[in-house]
């Protein structure tokens, strides 16, 4: 039987669901816990015949984002095809039918045993808060402050010192002589009758020099100014209050027990094959059963409007062939292949050929794979579980070579020679020639190297090698034997050659 494998939101892992609650508006509380869903392969056993997936739930009480042991509520189980799961849990039990008629009473039995004590009763309401203490008294406050000590008088001013004497003013200078008067013009002719001219006047004398200023007397001397008197000495600060007592702490109010929280309700359901799975896989919902969307709280079902996420399991097949002729209308991609089925080999994502020669071929490119020059030495298929590619058919080696092109091709993969120095240039190097018979693909099935005859291999060849690739053409692949000197680099394709 073959693994299963997650799809969807949650994938192989853990998942956290939110979770939430209901009630009056206070303060703010702790954060609220979460739901989480861990899911790990299940081997094959008594859960499961041929192993498949193992489901845990529940709250995560220490908040450290993982589901512990002790934090498990439930626990679920997707087989593999074949498989049984456990036996599911007792229904609850249904209503109470009415009372028959009551019979005529029988005779007293015996004492009976004592019934087992009844289950402890609800926990009675906390009580409420009790009042804070009062605040113990405010200690004395700090002493006041001792006086300021009287600033000393201040000095008397000094006598202001005498005005001096003005000095004398220096006597006037004498007042210069008086110019000699002019002679006397002689008496002209009697002229014509007009104005009588003055003759002119004599010049003024010139004055004398001033006399020199008396000199300014010296002034008195400023007066002494007084002596400053003394600062008074501070006075002494006052001594602080000692502090008072603190008040005894109030006793810490408690507060009524929250509900209880909501608990994680799991719902498995059968998935047909289409966009989600490839063939029929299991849907897989979880939620908190907390009545969102109308539906009912603490039912135990999980309903529509209270689911939180959703995830799939899908079946991992063993080849892209098996993929092909389990569902329809499969299209050419990426599939989940597990190519050992239920061994320890992790499914892998490897692309299938749905179209060429019918479908249902499968690839895995390596890259820094191991270099192998013949086909009897280990490579980096086999730790995967498959092995180097065998080209079946022109067809088949056509769509490889589209798809990743001469790179992984350094060699013809997956077919050798068992004899060497022998020529096959004229045999068509295909598992459908006769003459090639001592060619073979290594899982001995149908092999294709090119379709028409060629130069190559000649007589040089090692038993056992691969053929060194050159190109690819509309014939096939353009190659050389070269004894055992070519090798496959590190970067080819490995498959499942089931097809």
């Amino acid at each position: 039987m073959n693994k299963t494998h997650i799809a969807g939101l949650l994938g192989l892992g853990t998942a956290i669901l939110a979770a939430c609650g209901s009630g009056s508006e206070g303060t703010d509380g702790a954060a609220g816990l979460v739901s989480l869903l861990a899911t790990t392969e299940e081997p094959a056993g008594a859960n499961c015949v041929n192993g498949g997936s193992r489901l845990d739930y529940g709250s995560d009480k220490n908040r450290n984002g993982k589901l512990d042991q002790s934090e498990i509520e439930g626990t679920e189980y997707v087989c593999n095809a074949g498989g049984v799961g456990p036996t599911g849990a007792d229904g609850i039990d249904g209503a109470a039918g009415p009372d028959g008629a009551v019979g005529p009473s029988g005779p007293a039995g015996e004492k009976g045993a004592t019934g087992s004590q009844g289950a402890t009763g609800a926990t009675g309401p906390v009580g409420a808060t009790g009042t804070s203490g009062a605040t113990g008294a405010t200690g004395v406050g700090t002493g006041a402050t001792g006086a300021t000590g009287a600033t000393g008088a201040t000095g008397a001013t000094g006598a202001a010192g005498a005005t001096g004497a003005t000095g004398a003013t220096g006597a006037a200078g004498g007042t210069g002589a008086t110019g000699s008067v002019g002679a006397t013009g002689a008496t002209g002719a009697t002229g014509a009758t007009g104005s009588t001219v003055d003759g002119a006047t004599g010049a003024t004398g010139a004055t004398g020099d001033t006399g020199p200023t008396g000199a300014q007397g010296s002034t008195g001397p400023d007066g002494a100014i007084g002596a400053t008197g003394a600062t008074g000495a501070t006075g002494a600060t006052g001594a602080t209050g000692a502090t008072g007592a603190t008040g005894a702490t109030g006793a810490t109010g408690v507060g009524a027990t929250g509900a209880t929280g909501f608990k994680s309700v799991m719902l498995k359901s059968a998935v047909t094959a289409g966009a989600v799975c490839t063939a029929a896989g299991t849907r897989i919902d979880v939620g908190l059963d907390n009545g969102d969307g109308g539906g009912t709280a603490r039912n135990g079902t999980l309903e529509a409007g209270e689911i939180d996420n959703t995830s799939y399991i899908c079946p991992a097949f063993a080849s892209c062939k098996a993929l092909k002729g389990a569902a329809t209308n499969v299209a050419n991609g990426n599939y989940m292949i597990d190519p050992d089925g239920v061994g320890a080999l992790p499914a892998l994502s490897m692309y299938c050929d749905m179209t060429s020669d019918g479908g249902g071929y499968g690839s895995y490119p390596v890259t820094g794979g191991i270099i192998t020059n013949r086909h009897d030495q280990a490579n980096s298929c086999a730790p995967l579980g498959l092995k180097m590619v065998i080209p079946r058919t022109k067809a088949h080696m056509d769509a490889l070579f589209a798809k990743y092109g001469l790179g992984y091709f350094a060699v013809v993969p997956g077919v050798y020679g068992t004899v060497g120095g022998v020529s096959y240039t004229n045999c068509v190097m295909s598992s459908t020639s006769g003459c090639a018979a001592a060619w073979k693909a290594i899982d001995n099935g149908a092999w294709f190297i090119r379709n028409i005859t060629y130069t190559e291999p000649n007589n040089d060849y090692t038993a056992g090698c691969w053929l060194g690739v050159f190109n690819y053409d509309a014939n096939g692949f353009i190659f050389n034997d070269g004894n055992c000197n070519y090798n496959s680099g590190t970067s080819y394709i490995c498959s499942d050659n089931a097809k």
